[in-house]
């Protein structure tokens, strides 16, 4: 989360950080700070790795429908504007959002020879609904990185290795379920450094530039 805590010629108060200081008796104290919370000059922009989301948000919430998913990232995203008192704090400068498409390869598996297509796959399928519906989402950035088709590579899994190694299995018994697909995105790093660089190095002139 890259955030400013004062925008240029305000005059922040002691009690909250980028809130100008009230004047006069027109509104109560409590009316007043909300007031100033809404308007807060502080802008905070939100990155998020889908990959590291996804494995979080399984774990919390169970597997979700892709359309449930993509709004309760959104949600969340949206909640690290406010408080702890879940009053508005900040604006909304964008959500970036980092992913790749799901990989289009086609093949067979190693031992039995089972044709693959991981195009079609019910993984692929969830994952294009919840980048379109994120697509869909007020200020969401998606930036895609990919998943090169000719760097597929079948690997032993950890534990298959290991018991190879100690003799507990020989190489002619090991099945399919024995090797996983070495899926690496390429871009999804890069994409994230250059927004980091380049959203610093526009504040606090983002939105009034129309970048917003």
């Amino acid at each position: 989360m890259v955030g400013t805590s004062s925008a240029p010629g305000s005059k922040p108060s002691p009690s909250h950080p980028g809130n100008a200081e009230p004047r006069g008796d027109s509104f109560s104290s409590s009316r007043s700070t909300d007031l100033l919370y809404h308007v807060s000059p502080t802008v905070t922009a939100v990155m998020v790795d889908v990959g590291f989301y996804l494995t979080q948000a399984q774990r919390i919430f169970g597997r979700q429908h892709p359309d449930v998913a993509a709004r309760k990232l959104h949600q969340l995203a949206l909640d690290h504007l406010n408080d702890d008192k879940r009053r508005r704090v900040a604006r909304l400068y964008r959500i970036f959002v980092y992913d790749a498409p799901p990989a289009t390869w086609k093949g067979h598996t190693p031992i039995g020879k089972k044709a693959i297509d991981l195009g079609e796959s019910a993984t692929a399928k969830w994952r294009n609904t919840f980048h379109e519906t994120l697509r869909g989402l007020r200020k969401v950035a998606l930036r895609m990185g990919e998943i090169p088709t000719s760097q597929v590579r079948w690997q032993l899994k950890p534990g298959a290795l290991k018991d190879l190694t100690n003799g507990r299995k020989r190489w002619e018994q090991l099945t399919d379920d024995d090797f996983r697909l070495d899926l690496r995105q390429k871009g999804v790093d890069m994409r994230l450094g250059l927004d980091i660089a380049s959203t610093a190095s526009c504040w606090p002139g983002c939105e009034a530039s129309g970048r917003g």
